[in-house]
């Protein structure tokens, strides 16, 4: 398993509109293991598992004020679909949103 950091660089976002991060190889899943995120309007960063099209909250990061930040590791990881599956990022309040996911495919 090889370590993989998907950037988020000043990535503009719409809330309810979910852009993909993490595109699997075919045949594999992703594992969170942490992540570094920022977002420059009031609101919270929400990432998404995306599959047949249909995206489903996985988990978000408490509410941070304009332009502040949170980083936070998930231990062993976190798997949270099938092979295939699409890791997104959502935002409650649309902005742009900085930072980095981290992980593993298997």
């Amino acid at each position: 398993m090889a370590f993989m950091l998907k950037p988020l660089a000043a990535t503009a976002v719409t809330a309810g509109t979910p852009v993909t991060l993490w595109t699997p190889a075919t045949g594999k899943a992703y594992r969170i293991l942490g992540y570094a995120v920022s977002l420059s309007v009031a609101g919270e960063v929400i990432f998404k598992n995306s599959h047949a099209g249909t995206a489903t909250e996985v988990f978000r990061t408490p509410a941070l004020a304009a332009g502040t930040g949170i980083a936070g590791t998930l231990a062993a990881g976190f798997v949270p679909g099938a092979p295939n599956d699409l890791l997104q990022v959502d935002v409650s309040a649309s902005g742009t949103v900085n930072g980095y996911v981290y992980g593993t495919e298997y």
